[in-house]
C-alpha cells in the first residue's frame, strides 16, 4: 500500500509539473533557388540560405538570412538539359494562362483548377521523373508555391498568399514554372 500511496504521489508531482507550457521558438527556414553561373558557381548550381524568422511571417527575408552556401555544378560538369519555362498567371476560378519563354522539351501543358489555389497540370508526353526538377518563382503577392510532380504525366502546383497561412488562393500574374530535365 505504501508502495502505491508513494507511486500516486510521485505521478501527481510529475503531472503537476507538467501543467505549464513553454513559449513557441522562433521558426528556421531554409530556401533554395537556383544559380546562374556567374561569380558564386562558375557552372551553374543551387543557392541555399537559412535563417531564423524573427518576426514570424514564414518568408526568409534578406535582414534574416544566417547562412548561404552554393552546391555548384563542376567545371567540366554536363549541363546537358532541356527545358520548359512559363509565366503563369491565373484569375477567380479559371484555369492558369500562360506565355512560354522557353520550350527546349516540346511539351505542352493542359490546366485545370482543382481548388482553390490548387491547379493540375497535364503534360502531353510523360518526363522520366528520375532526371526531372521543377522550381517556380512567385510573384509578390503569393508568400509559398507548392510543387508536386503527381506522376510522369502531371504536376500540381499550389498558391499560398501573404494573409493566410496554409490557406491557398486564387487570382495572381507572373508566377514563373520552370521544368528542366537532364539527358
Amino acid at each position: 500500500m505504501k508502495k502505491l500511496l508513494l507511486s500516486l504521489s510521485f505521478i501527481t508531482i510529475i503531472l503537476l509539473g507538467c501543467e505549464n507550457e513553454g513559449l513557441d521558438g522562433k521558426n528556421s527556414l531554409i530556401d533554395m533557388t537556383i544559380e546562374n553561373a556567374g561569380e558564386n558557381c562558375s557552372n551553374e548550381g543551387i543557392k541555399i540560405v537559412s535563417g531564423i524568422d524573427l518576426n514570424g511571417n514564414n518568408v526568409l527575408e534578406e535582414n534574416e538570412i544566417q547562412e548561404t552556401e552554393y552546391i555548384c555544378n563542376g567545371n567540366n560538369a554536363s549541363l546537358d538539359f532541356s527545358s520548359y519555362v512559363v509565366k503563369l498567371s491565373q484569375s477567380g476560378t479559371n484555369v492558369p494562362s500562360g506565355i512560354v519563354i522557353k520550350n527546349d522539351l516540346s511539351l505542352t501543358i493542359t490546366w485545370v483548377r482543382e481548388s482553390s489555389g490548387s491547379y493540375l497540370g497535364t503534360f502531353d508526353m510523360p518526363l522520366d521523373l528520375t532526371k526531372t526538377i521543377a522550381t517556380a518563382t512567385p510573384p509578390p503577392s503569393i508568400r509559398n508555391v507548392y510543387l508536386q510532380f503527381v506522376n510522369d504525366n502531371s504536376i500540381r502546383v499550389k498558391t499560398e498568399p501573404y494573409n493566410n497561412i496554409y490557406q491557398f488562393t486564387d487570382t495572381w500574374n507572373d508566377l514563373i514554372l520552370e521544368i528542366k530535365t537532364f539527358n
